[in-house]
């Protein structure tokens, strides 16, 4: 388990079969099962929150289509970190706010 988070976190920012077509988060029971691909059960603007034990990984987007960052298609996503902190909450050593 990643010591630094005890869970992950993903924002669908696009939408599989709409933005694009193949590839996209997958899970696996066991290194050797099938991939169980999951955008196809979300939209956008949906929260992913996962344990980081799961086994997952992401299959290439579009493999057969070129590359164009001029395009507004593909697959997009938002990633919040949620990480626990080692930082002193002493309020006598909190830092203040600038301004």
């Amino acid at each position: 388990m990643n010591p630094f988070s005890l869970i992950q976190t993903i924002i669908q920012a696009s939408d599989h079969g709409v933005d694009y077509q193949e590839g996209g988060l997958y899970i696996r029971e066991t290194e050797t099962s099938e991939p169980i691909f999951l955008d196809a059960y979300y939209t956008m603007g949906d929260m992913i929150i996962a344990s980081p034990d799961v086994r997952h990984a992401v299959a290439r987007i579009d493999p057969n289509i070129p590359l164009d960052w001029s395009k507004e298609d593909g697959r997009r996503m938002i990633l919040p970190v949620i990480i626990r902190s080692d930082y002193n909450m002493d309020p006598k050593t909190k830092p203040r706010s600038v301004g």
